[in-house]
């Protein structure tokens, strides 16, 4: 991430995504949400919609994990409209999931219900 940073890499916000994902991946939520949004800032001075769909993708994964669920929702229903803004498909269906998840964990079943639906009809 440090070369990244120094080269200013063209892809330098999906670099730090990615390192945050494996963060993520070894239970570290903390470092791996500081990452998302430093991810998030670059990919938004950037103008990089597509990268920050996948950035708020990951962060809404981890504030679930943590069970933040309202952040979780807000992270992902940002995500959900940038990728209908964007044309961004292949991160649509998933961010369906996290926000089915969420509601899933929230008691709220009528809603994750409409959520599975929406994506079963849907040919995103």
């Amino acid at each position: 991430a440090d070369l990244a940073l120094e080269t200013d890499h063209p892809e330098l916000a999906l670099i730090l995504c990615s390192i945050g994902q494996l963060n993520f991946l070894r239970g570290e939520s903390e470092e791996a949400e500081a990452l998302f949004a430093k991810a998030l800032k670059i990919a938004d001075e950037n103008k990089k919609d597509r990268h920050k769909v996948q950035i708020l993708y990951s962060l809404a994964q981890s504030l679930l994990n943590r069970g933040e669920y309202k952040s979780a929702i807000s992270q992902a229903e940002t995500a959900a409209e940038l990728c209908q803004k964007t044309k961004e498909n292949n991160f649509y269906k998933l961010i369906q999931l996290i926000l089915a998840e969420t509601y899933f964990r929230k008691n709220k079943s009528a809603r994750t219900e409409e959520i599975l639906q929406i994506i079963e009809k849907e040919d995103v």
